[in-house]
């Protein structure tokens, strides 16, 4: 799959309905999931006008592609010392459009070796069960926060997407280390 940056991917209405879904129907998964220093709830509703948008963006991509879910994450000191090391994720999510609502500070998001940076209303497309991503190491200083919203799909035709085995996963980092260990 290749990796797509969406700029400005919402309208600011749409960015509003999204904020305020969050701020109001929100579930918690877990308050703080303080080994990847972040919060994440799970998004109980999604406005329509930016799930019309979104499935038109997983469409064009593959039409076998169904959303299934979506959550919202912050990482921030105030849940642990934010990392996200190399992976991919063991659901059988096909595709995630890993959407940056707020920020304010840069952290990069490597896909297969190669490096993204999105800013706020920008969104990336990951392959998140075959192509390995992280964050780069970085300290975050009191008060930085990044604000995501990742949108999950399966392919309908693959529900059941291929999940890495330990041994695989072990390779996989044993790939992309020497990238992991560079710091921002």
């Amino acid at each position: 799959m290749n990796n797509t940056i969406i700029k400005n991917l919402f309208t600011p209405t749409e960015i509003t309905l999204l904020k305020d879904t969050i701020d109001r129907h929100t579930t918690v998964i877990k308050l703080d999931e303080p080994q990847l220093g972040r919060t994440r709830y799970d998004l109980d509703s999604i406005p329509d006008e930016v799930m019309i948008k979104i499935n038109r963006v997983a469409n064009d991509i593959n039409p076998n592609l169904k959303f299934v879910f979506a959550y919202y994450v912050e990482y921030s000191l105030k849940y642990g010392e934010p990392s996200l090391s190399i992976h991919t994720d063991n659901m059988h999510s096909k595709l995630v459009i890993d959407y940056q609502l707020e920020s304010n500070m840069d952290w990069s998001i490597f896909v297969e070796g190669n490096k993204f940076m999105l800013k706020d209303n920008d969104s990336l497309t990951i392959d998140v069960n075959s192509q390995a991503h992280w964050r780069p190491q970085r300290k975050f200083s009191d008060g930085e926060s990044l604000k995501m919203v990742f949108f999950h799909f399966i392919d309908t035709l693959d529900p059941q997407a291929r999940i890495l085995d330990r041994e695989e996963m072990r390779m996989l980092h044993k790939k992309w280390e020497h990238l992991w260990n560079i710091w921002e």
